[in-house]
């Protein structure tokens, strides 16, 4: 299994600096502003994820909104017990790109 941590998921064009292969259709179901950062709740696909921002935003719920996925951040996780594959690893797992 595979995660990313809400603040790993950001609207675009919040960030321009990831492959374009990172980035995803979404679509809004819910956004809240907590002092200086938003949550998104998001649907992609079948999947429900949250993302985290800077600033204020808020999106009408049904809304697209295509987001970039940080995968240089991405935590791996065994299925069956779901412990971290990389727990007690100083190294953090690197997706390199050009």
């Amino acid at each position: 299994m595979a995660g990313l941590r809400p603040d790993a998921i950001q609207p675009l064009p919040t960030v321009n600096d990831l492959p374009e292969a990172w980035h995803a259709a979404a679509k809004v179901s819910v956004s809240e502003v907590l002092g200086g950062r938003s949550l998104l709740e998001l649907d992609l696909g079948e999947q429900s994820l949250i993302a985290e921002t800077a600033g204020h935003l808020l999106a009408e719920p049904g809304s697209p909104l295509t987001v970039a996925l940080d995968l240089n951040r991405l935590h791996l996780f065994d299925r069956d017990s779901e412990a971290s594959l990389t727990a007690g690893s100083d190294a953090a797992i690197q997706t390199h790109y050009m």
